[in-house]
């Protein structure tokens, strides 16, 4: 089927797709020069990554001042260079379609991609798209560059000058302990001749001992402040030292701002869960600026806070040598190292403490985070258990359960310096009763002797190797080992539904493939309003990555459309703008999600998350497979069905085989109302015989959000199934229809014989 005749066939009154003809080829070690219009984008450049390399990277510069550019790459099919209307791409929808990108507030974007991203390196052609924010034309020009180069060590910027920020809540970055000119002597290897020197010294040195055991192509950034963490002269509990990641990242469409958007994450290889900054980063192939959006002059990944009221005298001194620290002093190298290692993502998000108004072993926004993803609880004996898949309660039981909690991801498992205890299945990690927030869980056990990250500082570990914490650090980002490119599932194309919304439910439907190499796709969500009464909406788009989204399909950015009927009009059917909304259907991992995961027991098998944003609402439901794959018959006549020659209503088909033997079918009929309103029944037959007479059955339903059940069906008239051959032909097919609108509106909508098709691709045979 053609995608014009898709289109035209969705009654919409639309230009044609005009297809992305990636055209430029960039010259490695070459710049390559062009112009951008003002707001503009283009999709025309790419890049052909020859095999046995290891390593790219794309820089974007512009000569025009003060202007915001961005760079998106993907491999495989071009990105496309309007969407499925017609329409110029929205900043959003171009990022849709990305698998990496460069996003800062600035004019110089750059991506580098290796062997261990979550989509590594590959040989072949990858993408580009450029986009312009600009209110007037730039000037820019593009540069990529390909190497066989081994993975290199992190490179580490510590930034001494980057104190509070614009906006920032709370903030207490004290710089000038980095800058005091008091005369000292150097200690330890630290050549510093003043207190400040020595200890920028040792900050750096610190750093520097980072990246001996780090491997990433992008730099890590760090802020390094002062605070008052507690004076030791008071005999009341003090911190020595305290870090963390700046931000974190995840890949969950169902997290939306005010505008029902979210910017998809595709970089992270783990969807559903929080990466912090650093990691993330490394990932996206870029900085975290340029990962994140913003000012690049002013953003670090991690910031590292140390204690102002501890100096290099008297009785709780830092020890600012390279050399291990002698008894009756802090160890600020070993310090920095264990706090830099928080920042690095060895960190959980699971709330410790209730005074902030949440609950102990509640999640964040209720997702999961990396670091959590790794741990499992065994205080309860059998098998171990997720910690993350627990509830808040079972999660603050475990939480001090002194042993429970363990460590297990096979990277440390496998690590020679791994020991294991009997009947424990991974590392112990720090669960003391009672709970010490700030250090349960995000810490090795203490017992753990010669570990640099136990909850007390190890002066014993006079190297300050990270020992343990390295693999684990590779599990939640770090990994360097090359990865495979990544396989986007296949959807089986039919009607999909939520356990928990009994009675709403979509039909998904593949249209096609677009000369780019894009599956085109029908999405129709059959669901009730407010008052209970059944309503559908449509959507068309492409699946890209396993992710169907139609992100600003119009000029008003709505891609979920609800239809008035108008029988004789050109084109039959309009959209009521007012009454639409958005929709994103993502098929990756989608059983590590929130809304997959909410107690409802789901059996294995291929899902989605479906989020939605309709009226001011939105919702995440966990969608599964009406008819899996092993019940289809042969021929199928699953689909989405039309009328060419009356259109505007149609009906979705899951046919399927009954145990036992034969074959039934379950259908949804699309009509409308007296006033155009799109209405829907429900027909099915246990035993289908084509031309059989069916009944037509309307439920009064239940909001999209409200907590209730359908009532039982009402028989509002029948219908003919008089379908044969699953063709984008009418052939023999047809179809009658006699329905009646049981609600306020009333309406019958008759149809006799009408010859009938797929409007959706034939299913295709295993």
């Amino acid at each position: 089927m053609s995608l014009r005749l898709f289109l035209a066939l969705l009654l919409l009154s639309v230009s044609p797709l005009l297809l992305a003809q990636s055209s430029i080829g960039l010259v490695p070690g070459q710049r390559t020069n062009f112009n951008l219009p003002a707001n503009g984008y283009t999709t025309s450049f790419f890049i052909d990554v020859p095999a046995g390399a290891t390593q790219f990277k794309v820089e974007l510069e512009s000569d025009t001042p003060n202007v915001d550019v961005d760079l998106m790459l993907r491999h495989g099919h071009p990105f496309s260079a309007q969407n499925l209307y017609g329409l110029p791409h929205s900043d959003l929808s171009l990022l849709e379609q990305s698998q990496y990108y460069s996003i800062s507030g600035g004019d110089d974007e750059y991506l580098i991609i290796g062997a261990s991203n979550y989509r590594p390196i590959r040989a072949g052609r990858w993408h580009l798209a450029v986009l312009n924010y600009a209110s007037v034309p730039v000037s820019a020009r593009l540069k990529f560059e390909h190497s066989n180069a081994a993975p290199a060590q992190a490179a580490v910027e510590v930034r001494f000058d980057l104190g509070c920020q614009p906006n920032e809540p709370s903030c207490r970055c004290n710089l000038n302990p980095w800058n005091d000119n008091t005369a000292v002597a150097p200690v330890g290897g630290n050549p510093g001749t003043t207190l400040g020197q020595q200890r920028r010294n040792a900050m750096l040195e610190a750093a520097r001992r980072l990246t001996e055991v780090m491997r990433s192509e992008v730099p890590i950034s760090i802020r390094a402040c002062w605070d008052d963490l507690g004076n030791p002269s008071t005999g009341q509990p003090f911190t020595i030292a305290a870090a963390g990641p700046n931000d974190f990242f995840i890949d969950d469409r169902s997290l939306v701002d005010s505008n029902g958007d979210s910017r998809p994450t595709p970089f992270l290889p783990e969807k559903y869960a929080f990466f912090a900054a650093a990691p993330a980063s490394r990932l996206a192939g870029t900085s975290y600026c340029r990962a994140s959006g913003g000012d690049c002059a002013n953003r670090a990944d991690i910031s590292i806070f140390f204690n102002q009221n501890i100096g290099s005298s008297g009785n709780f001194r830092f020890h600012l040598g390279y050399t291990p620290a002698p008894v009756g002093s802090i160890d600020f190298l070993a310090t920095s190292v264990h706090e830099l290692a928080h920042g690095l993502g060895f960190v959980s998000l699971i709330d410790l403490d209730a005074s902030n108004g949440g609950a102990v072993g509640a999640k964040p926004l209720g997702r999961d985070d990396i670091y959590s993803r790794k741990v499992v609880d065994i205080s309860q004996g059998g098998t171990p258990r997720p910690l993350v898949r627990l509830t808040d309660a079972q999660r603050a039981s475990a939480l001090v359960s002194g042993f429970g909690l363990q460590w297990t991801d096979p990277l440390a498992l496998a690590s020679p310096l791994y020991r294991p205890i009997p009947n424990e299945p991974g590392v112990r990690l720090f669960a003391p009763s009672p709970l010490r927030p700030g250090s349960t869980l995000s810490h090795l056990d203490g017992e753990l002797i010669g570990e640099l990250m136990t909850p007390q500082l190890n002066q014993a570990n006079g190297s300050r190797l990270l020992g343990l914490a390295v693999p684990m650090l590779e599990a939640v980002g770090w990994d360097p080992r090359p990865r495979s490119f990544p396989t986007a599932p296949a959807p089986l194309a039919g009607q999909w539904y939520e356990r928990d919304r009994s009675g709403h439910g979509i039909d998904f439907q593949r249209a096609g493939t677009d000369a780019a190499g894009a599956e085109s796709w029908i999405l129709t969500f059959y669901t009730y309003d407010q008052n209970g009464l059944p309503e559908w909406y449509l959507a068309a788009g492409t699946l890209i990555d396993g992710v169907f989204s139609g992100a600003a399909a119009n000029a008003q950015g709505i891609s979920l459309l609800r239809y008035r009927y108008q029988q004789g009009a050109n084109p039959p059917s309009t959209p009521i703008l007012a009454e639409s909304g958005k929709i994103v259907l993502d098929f990756n991992q989608a059983e590590t999600s929130a809304a997959c995961n909410d107690g409802t027991e789901r059996p294995a098998g291929l899902k989605a998350v479906m989020r939605w944003n309709l009226g001011g609402q939105s919702g995440a439901w966990c969608m599964e497979q009406l008819v899996p794959q092993a019940q289809r018959p042969r021929p199928d006549l699953t689909g989405h069905w039309y009328g060419p020659s009356d259109s505007g209503w149609g009906l979705s088909l899951a046919h399927f085989n009954r145990p036992g033997g034969g074959q039934s079918v379950f259908g949804v009929i699309y009509y409308a109302d007296a006033t155009g309103a799109g209405r829907w029944g429900l027909t099915g037959a246990d035993s289908y015989v084509p031309g059989t007479v069916l009944p037509l059955g309307q439920r009064s339903g239940y909001c999209r959000t409200c907590p209730s059940a359908p009532t039982p069906d009402v028989i509002i008239g029948n219908i003919t199934l008089d379908l044969r051959v699953p063709a984008n032909a009418t052939g023999d097919n047809r179809l009658s229809v006699d329905a009646t609108y049981a609600g306020p509106q009333g309406g019958r909508f008759l149809r006799n014989g009408v010859p009938y098709q797929l409007l959706s691709a034939p299913v295709p045979s295993p």
